[in-house]
């Protein structure tokens, strides 16, 4: 049983470290793309940069949002534990509520499990899309530097 609290609490580290340094990317790709188009003039040839950062916002949207899925999942395993041991406030006035607050945390919890899940592979897509986007105007301004 160790083991796998281990492996569950090493997997989630690793999550929540991914979710981190892909915010910290985008953040830093959308600077980079205000720094290096400071100077152009407004045209038809950036809206792929445009794009491009648009996918990053989103990007750093979509992984808050996981991070906070992750942490009302958190909270809502706490308050099962509580309900099954019997020391959450409205347990104690209410025992009979006990098995129906348990099967509705978990519901719950379930839902907040498939949105955070979501929230994170489109995070990841998201910050792709927008590498993908700032590459076609770099190959965009080439062309017409040349």
């Amino acid at each position: 049983m160790r083991k796998k609290i281990e492996l569950y609490k090493a997997y989630t580290q690793g999550q929540e470290k991914l979710t981190y340094y892909l915010i910290a990317l985008a953040v830093a790709a959308i600077g980079f793309s205000v720094t290096r188009s400071a100077e152009l003039m407004l045209s038809i040839e950036q809206i792929s940069l445009g794009i491009g950062v648009q996918f990053w916002a989103v990007s750093i949207f979509c992984g808050i949002r996981s991070i906070q899925y992750r942490l009302s999942h958190q909270q809502a395993n706490l308050d099962l534990l509580r309900v099954e041991d019997g020391t959450h406030p409205e347990i104690v006035e209410n025992p009979h509520h006990q098995g129906p607050a348990g099967e509705g945390i978990l519901d719950a919890m379930e839902e907040q499990a498939v949105n955070g899940n979501l929230c994170s592979a489109w995070q990841l897509r998201l910050f792709y899309l927008g590498i993908l986007a700032y590459l076609v105007w770099h190959v965009i301004q080439m062309y017409y530097n040349t």
